[in-house]
């Protein structure tokens, strides 16, 4: 929206500095193109920055769907141990009887500073 506002600045700059030629006022034709230049500029600035927000927003909600995705794992993965513990079996959290969840060693070893 905002490069959508410069770029209709940057416009209306260039109808007025077409109008002053027009009108014999080299001195303001010069002034509106200088605004304008200035205005080109900021177009390519506000449009960069809008492609890397929306870029950025992309990769957030990647990460929540992943995030998401790892919530319903370890739902699962509760939900079975608590059966497991109702019936009074010895069971692992974890799929395949595993002791440790290879996220949480992961975890655990970045704490130790083992990288």
């Amino acid at each position: 929206a905002f490069a959508a506002t410069l770029a209709r600045d940057r416009g209306a700059a260039q109808q007025a500095a077409e109008r002053a030629v027009q009108a014999g006022d080299d001195d303001a034709a010069r002034t509106y193109l200088k605004a304008r230049l200035g205005l080109d500029k900021r177009v390519v600035v506000a449009e960069a920055e809008a492609a890397d927000a929306a870029r950025r927003l992309a990769n957030c909600d990647a990460d929540v769907a992943l995030l998401r995705s790892r919530c319903d794992d370890l739902d699962y993965l509760v939900a079975r141990t608590v059966v497991a513990a109702s019936r009074g079996e010895a069971a692992s959290p974890f799929p395949g009887g595993a002791e440790v969840d290879a996220l949480e060693a992961r975890f655990k070893a970045l704490e130790r500073g083992d990288d």
